[in-house]
């Protein structure tokens, strides 16, 4: 009789909190700025992406002699998916939102499992000057 209880229990528990996580609002960060880098894998914008989710940006970095940033993140490997990215910009600050998918063309194949640290660049309006960069996922 416990053990059904606390199965019951466990499983209404899961329930609960696996309907929380799907609705969870989002979410808005300040990466880290850190030095212009370019050992990380390049993505290039894609706006034809197939099931796009919002990823974390984990840094960015002024580009130089340009108008724009680098942002870092983690992904899957570039022969599977790509990068889209939003962006935002206001007198006091850059938001961005990146969001990864598969490639139309990556759709019927197989894809291994394997993340890469990745960079894409980013055209900004005006240089992010004194301005705050932020990111949504």
């Amino acid at each position: 009789m416990r053990v059904a209880l606390i199965a019951a229990v466990a499983g209404s528990l899961f329930s609960i909190t696996s309907g929380m996580a799907s609705a969870a609002p989002t979410t808005t960060t300040e990466p880290l700025e850190r030095p212009l880098s370019s050992t990380e894998i390049r993505f290039a914008d894609r706006p034809d992406i197939v099931d796009a989710e919002p990823i974390s940006v984990d840094a960015w970095s002024p580009l130089e002699n340009t108008t724009g940033v680098r942002v870092y993140f983690l992904s899957g490997t570039p022969a599977c998916y790509g990068v889209r990215a939003v962006t935002v910009e206001t007198a006091d600050s850059v938001t961005i939102e990146l969001q990864s998918g598969m490639l139309p063309e990556a759709t019927t194949r197989m894809c291994t499992a394997k993340a890469v640290l990745g960079a894409t660049d980013i055209a900004l309006d005006a240089p992010v000057g004194d301005r705050q960069v932020l990111t949504r996922y």
